[in-house]
């Protein structure tokens, strides 16, 4: 009678914990990678949110500015009387207004977080401000951030009521958008030409990757200029 022996093959240990580092290695490249993939994909997306943001809000200014005269202009520096309250949606005077809106001319090179602009032909004021958030209070930095809001209102005569705790408001960036400063400043360029008025603004996006490094700034900041250019028939 004949025995037959069997004889198995297979990997020994030393093999397998190679193999299995080797694998651990490739996984860990492919995780890394994949992880700064979607951190550069969320910051892309971010960013070009906040840039969008921060255009139609210029294109805005350009265009309700570009369609009015110099004296259907008013500038007010209200930031530090009045605030905008989340919770109600609405912008709140806690210590009331003061002087604020008694100036009856444009002050030249003071910016203002506030402009009414009544478009040439029409009695419709178009009043935009940017008002802090009264519920959020400073970061680390001493950085405060606020909301850049807009308000149409008939046959206004008196400013102050403009941005009242009554105004329907309507927030002109993105939720995700965090806006650090807004200013407006009259510049007068001629003898009753054309003025210019310089608008500033500055914005972050409040999503931001954990952890990443790269040389990639989250402010954007844009300046324009734009002139009133009034209206004149012949």
């Amino acid at each position: 009678m004949i025995t037959l022996k069997k004889k198995y093959k297979g990997f020994s240990l030393v093999e397998m914990l190679l193999t299995i580092a080797i694998l651990g290695i490739i996984t860990l490249l492919v995780a890394t990678t994949l992880t700064t993939l979607i951190k550069v994909s969320v910051v892309s997306n971010v960013k070009n949110q906040a840039r969008n943001d921060v255009n139609f809000i210029m294109e805005l200014m350009q265009r309700s500015l570009g369609n009015s005269n110099v004296g259907d202009i008013t500038l007010y520096d209200s930031k530090a009387v009045r605030v905008f309250d989340t919770e109600s949606m609405r912008v709140v005077t806690p210590v009331g207004v003061g002087s604020v809106y008694d100036a009856q001319e444009i002050v030249e090179t003071v910016p203002s977080n506030e402009i009414h602009v009544r478009s040439y032909g029409y009695n419709v004021w178009t009043c935009i401000g940017f008002f802090l958030d009264s519920n959020i209070p400073e970061d680390p930095e001493g950085t405060r951030y606020g909301y850049l809001l807009k308000t149409n209102r008939y046959e206004l005569e008196d400013h102050s009521e403009c941005f009242d705790q009554n105004a329907v408001v309507m927030v002109l960036h993105n939720i995700d958008v965090k806006v650090e400063d807004f200013s407006v400043a009259y510049l007068v360029v001629g003898d009753d030409g054309d003025n210019m008025f310089i608008i500033s603004t500055t914005v972050f996006p409040s999503s931001w990757p954990t952890g990443f490094t790269a040389p990639v700034s989250k402010e954007i900041t844009r300046q324009i200029t734009v002139s009133s250019q009034g209206l004149t028939w012949y």
